[in-house]
């Protein structure tokens, strides 16, 4: 039998809590027990108390062998310190700290630890750590920063969030103004121009209408990216990634190379009877909606391909500069999206990347290169279309502000991702695959709840600076 007193150990230098507070606000302790199985979902050895007290003692081991903390979080305003770990006989007397702040500038700071407090001590193969108190007398503004430490035998860096109190606030509401507004399934507008399920242009007039009446916000579903190849897996709350967008709520009719576009045109307007049955529909047809507006996006990008793309127009300029901004993550996120409809054409039940061929299960292996090299044109589509997304959503916003709303639109954010999409394909080992997030009994559910998403892994995530959650 496991000694629930280690397991709880492992459980504290892993992140796992040990308590929580219930939806009426009194404390429940997490029974050891369930720990168990996290635990070992995370990929620990739990076979015998010899094998946890080795888990215990390489986690240990590392943590203190490491001088700073992967990433340190600080409030705005609070005294600013931070854990200098190092083996008690090479304890410095003294620190320079550097700090790099998100605006490049940097500040500048010599610590002496001779009379630092000493914070803890452990004694871990013989050899004796302390971890000392190191406080900085600087104010930093909000972000995401980074900090390095140099001293005799130390050299060691770490992120560092300076975050705010409380969340934000327009200025109106914290000086005590009430402001209104709704939430909204945006896929359930109807609208007598849309293609059967609400879009951008459904969401951008309905907040200008609802601005005009005073409101000063739409709420929306989360609106994540799923799966145009797989449009039946349409759940909101189940993406494929929460750093790009669902490309079925672009209207297409908006995207500006449709004015222009005679074949798009012509696609729409042989389809009248089509999407008039879809706007009149009870429910969304999804498997009918995404189709036609692939269709009609594809031959839109077509002409952009033809008439902007490399050939330095405005329009051309500003594409660029979205993948830029937005880097390897969308490079990343397209590629899957071209294999995910790759394989998707060769068997209707590859439903995501654990389906694919093994050599194709990992974004690095020469096999994913090879594709990616391959198929580069229709990676470009699929960034074309996140490029459309974040386009018509800034309209919409902009259509919100100028009817004098104060917030606009503010986006729910999905609990996590499907575990078959791209996020985890990218970056399996920031997810415990064998877990799944949920909520524990309340009174809306008595009996908890799971939704089937796998979680972070705490440990990983810390490690990469949270900057998985930062994105």
């Amino acid at each position: 039998m496991l000694d629930l007193q280690l397991i709880d150990r492992l459980g504290d230098l892993c992140g796992v809590a040990s308590g929580y507070l219930d939806w009426d606000g009194t404390p429940v302790d997490i029974d050891s027990q369930n720990k168990i199985p996290l635990l070992a979902a995370m990929g620990f050895d739990l076979a015998s108390n010899e094998t946890l007290s080795k888990a215990i003692a390489d986690t240990e081991l590392g943590q203190w062998q490491a001088a700073l903390a992967p990433v340190v979080v600080v409030h705005q305003g609070s005294t600013f310190t931070f854990e200098l770990r190092c083996l008690q006989n090479k304890r410095p007397s003294s620190v320079d700290l550097t700090i790099t702040l998100e605006n490049g500038d940097k500040v500048l700071h010599c610590a002496d630890l001779t009379a630092a407090a000493q914070h803890d001590a452990v004694t871990i193969g013989g050899k004796e750590f302390v971890a000392l108190e190191v406080t900085v007398p600087e104010y930093l503004p909000l972000g995401y920063h980074s900090m390095a430490v140099k001293a005799k035998g130390i050299s060691s860096d770490a992120g560092l969030i300076v975050v705010p109190e409380v969340c934000y606030e327009p200025e109106a509401m914290k000086q005590g103004k009430k402001i209104w507004g709704t939430g909204i399934q945006l896929y359930t507008v109807r609208s007598g121009r849309n293609w059967g399920m609400g879009d951008l242009t459904d969401l951008g007039a309905l907040a200008a209408g609802m601005g005009e009446q005073g409101a000063d916000f739409v709420g929306l579903n989360p609106v994540h990216a799923l799966y145009p190849s797989n449009p039946l897996h349409c759940s909101p709350y189940s993406p494929s990634t929460r750093l790009f967008d669902n490309v079925l709520y672009i209207d297409p009719e908006q995207v500006a190379e449709y004015a222009d576009c005679p074949a798009a045109q012509a696609i729409v307007d042989s389809h009248k009877g089509l999407l008039d049955e879809l706007r009149t529909s009870d429910l969304v047809s999804y498997d009918q909606v995404a189709p036609l507006k692939m269709r009609v996006l594809e031959t839109l990008f077509v002409q952009f391909e033809q008439r902007h793309l490399g050939k330095s127009s405005e329009r051309d300029k500003a594409f660029a500069a979205f993948c830029q901004s937005r880097g390897e993550r969308l490079d990343q996120f397209a590629l899957f999206d071209a294999l995910f409809e790759h394989f998707r054409k060769t068997d209707i039940n590859s439903w995501g990347w654990r389906c694919w061929p093994q050599a194709y299960q990992q974004p690095d292996s020469k096999e994913v290169k090879a594709f990616a090299k391959k198929h580069q044109a229709r990676i470009t589509f699929f960034k074309y279309l996140q490029w459309q997304m974040d386009e018509q959503l800034h309209a919409a916003q902009q259509k919100a502000k100028d009817a004098g709303m104060m917030v606009g639109l503010y986006r729910d954010l999905a609990v996590g991702v499907d575990s078959n999409g791209a996020d985890v394909w990218a970056d399996r080992n920031l997810f415990v695959l064998e877990a799944s997030t949920g909520a524990p009994p309340d009174g809306l559910g008595p009996m908890g709840q799971d939704w089937g998403l796998p979680p972070f892994n705490p440990v990983v995530l810390k490690q990469e600076r949270y900057q998985p959650f930062v994105e």
